[in-house]
């Protein structure tokens, strides 16, 4: 993005002007944990289970839990 942002802002000059949206933290709602799992190590836990997204630590955070019936 900045790349083409830079390319714009060279080729374009003062006819364009561009943005860089900043990145929104999603929210979601994961259902069915077990009961193990509690708030303060769900973000350890979600780390080790989803090596692949390269998480890092504080990049989750819960926000609300609840218990249904």
């Amino acid at each position: 993005m900045e790349t083409l942002d830079k390319d714009i802002s060279n080729k374009c000059g003062d006819s364009l002007e561009t943005h860089i949206h900043k990145l929104r933290h999603p929210r979601l709602i994961i259902l069915n944990i077990p009961d193990d799992i509690i708030t303060s190590n769900m973000e350890g836990t979600l780390i080790a289970q989803n090596t692949g997204l390269n998480l890092a630590n504080g990049d989750i955070n819960a926000k609300l839990t609840y218990v249904t019936r």
